[in-house]
Order: structure tokens, then C-alpha cells, then sequence
């Protein structure tokens, strides 16, 4: 699945192995880093074999000009164009532009936006940090997108120029503060007190039945401390739908009043969502 400072990632809950998992960071400049997440990069899994002669690259002047071509070819839809900004080995994995295209959904959610932030380059290899905004989803087929990531792109000399090496670039997502998901399950909580149709979002995991007795319940929400979700919970549904990076990336807000409940958030996009609804009495 995902990075700790340089390691390569995925996405999907059927992973490919030799991925690593993303570990804590510091904050940035508009939220924390959760401990995990998923990214669809690397191999792609459950495709159909591709053939066909590798298509020689067409390497950049420098580093930053590799990673901002292909970038820039991804923001346009231009994926003939930033396979051949790939490396040799990414070249052979996906063989043609053709097999980069059928399986490029399975390697990189869509790119939205970027900016470099740094390149350092020693011996024929550089690494070009950027913050990187994708289309944030969480979707059962895929796992969980953010927002936003801090991308290393790891770029390789080759030939005459600069070529992106995308199975050994690493990402480290970007998710909203963890103090807002409190926040985010009151305000679901009040919109379920007013017996709105889906409250904020529809709860399709756990005991959504929990949910629907907040409707017309008196008295102020209350919430209490964020949790993690951990085994200690019943994530038998959640890991079903959502594969183990669940347990690293989810959270779990107790509702004390008017009704007792514990939400498990999600950070999708730059905001907590509710997902689930646990019994206030689950073991711990």
C-alpha cells in the first residue's frame, strides 16, 4: 500500500506485493497525515496480460522537467504522452501505450493539480518532491484517495535526458485534522435528530439502524474523544469492503447524547465522513 519516506505504493484491496505502508508525518500546512491510506500506484492487479514491443522513451532535460511533462500530461489526458516520459522498467511493465492506457485507472487516480517543491539529484538519480491533488475518493474497489499527497518522484538518467520512475516514487497523504472528525459526527449527528432523508450521508456499514434513532431524539448532540479503529471494534464489514488499510486511515467518534453510538469517520477529501455506526457497548 502506501509509503514512510521512500518507499514505493498501491492501490486496491488486493494489493500487489512488496508495497510498503505510509507512516505517521507532521502536520501540513492545512491538515495531519493519517498513518495510512491508499494510493493506486505500482503494479496493477487483476488485468489482463499485456504484450506488444516496449515503445523506446522520450526522456527530459532535467529531473523537475520530467516530472512536470509528465504531470502535465496527466492533468491533460495525455496518456500516450507521459508513458513515454516512464522509465525502462515502467516502460516493460506496461509494455505499450495501450497497456499504460487500459491499466492506468488501476496505477494513478486522476491528477487535478501540482506544484514542485524541491529537487535533489546525485549520480544519474533524483528525487522531485511536489504536493500533488488528486479526484479524493473511497470507493470498495479501490480503497481510499486523498486529496492531496506529497509526492517524491523518484527520476532516473536514461539515454540522454530525465525519465520518471513511477514504481519507485513514493507518496505521503495528506488528510484533514483528526480534531475535525468530531465536528464532522455532530454535525451528521444533529442531521439525523432532524430526521433528514440521509442525514449528511448515507451510513451503509455497521448498524445504520443506530443512526435512524436519532431521528427526533431531544437534547444536544454530545460527542466524545477521537478513537482509533482497531480490531477492537466489530470491522468485519469495514475490512470487507475496505481491505485492511481501514484500520490505519478510519477513526471512530463516540455519540454520548442524545442517543449512544460510535461513527466511524473516513477522510475523504478535506473532510471526515461518516461511514458506519458501531454500538457504544462494542468491546474494546
Amino acid at each position: 500500500m502506501l509509503l514512510v519516506a521512500v518507499v514505493s505504493l498501491t492501490l486496491g484491496v488486493g494489493l500487489t506485493a512488496g508495497i510498503a505502508a505510509v507512516r505517521d508525518r507532521d502536520a501540513s500546512p492545512t491538515g495531519d497525515a493519517l498513518e495510512t491510506t491508499q494510493l493506486p500506484i505500482g503494479e496493477p492487479a487483476n488485468v489482463p496480460e499485456i504484450t506488444g514491443t516496449v515503445e523506446p522513451g522520450v526522456p527530459a532535460g532535467s529531473p523537475e522537467g520530467a516530472v512536470t511533462a509528465f504531470l502535465d500530461a496527466e492533468l491533460a489526458g495525455d496518456l500516450a504522452d507521459s508513458y513515454l516520459l516512464l522509465s525502462l522498467p515502467d516502460r516493460q511493465e506496461y509494455r505499450t501505450p495501450a497497456g499504460w492506457v487500459a491499466t492506468h485507472a488501476d496505477v494513478l487516480p486522476p491528477v487535478t493539480d501540482y506544484e514542485v517543491e524541491g529537487v535533489t539529484a546525485d549520480d544519474g538519480r533524483a528525487a522531485v518532491v511536489s504536493l500533488v491533488r488528486f479526484e479524493p475518493s473511497l470507493d470498495p474497489s479501490v480503497g481510499l484517495v486523498p486529496a492531496r499527497a506529497r509526492a517524491t518522484w523518484v527520476v532516473v538518467a536514461e539515454g540522454d535526458g530525465w525519465a520518471v520512475a513511477l514504481q519507485e516514487s513514493t507518496f505521503e497523504p495528506l488528510h484533514p485534522p483528526e480534531g475535525e472528525a468530531a465536528d464532522a459526527v455532530r454535525a451528521w449527528a444533529a442531521s439525523h435528530q432532524r430526521c433528514e432523508p440521509d442525514g449528511e450521508h448515507t451510513v451503509v456499514l455497521g448498524l445504520p439502524a443506530l443512526a435512524r434513532a436519532l431521528c427526533d431524539a431531544g437534547g444536544a448532540v454530545q460527542v466524545g474523544d477521537v478513537e482509533r479503529f482497531n480490531e477492537g471494534f466489530d470491522t468485519n464489514s469495514f475490512l470487507a469492503s475496505y481491505g485492511e488499510p481501514v484500520l490505519e486511515w478510519a477513526r471512530v467518534v463516540p455519540v454520548t447524547e442524545p442517543v449512544e453510538l460510535r461513527a466511524v469517520v473516513a477522510p475523504i477529501g478535506q473532510d471526515w465522513t461518516v461511514i458506519g455506526v458501531l454500538d457504544s457497548r462494542t468491546p474494546r
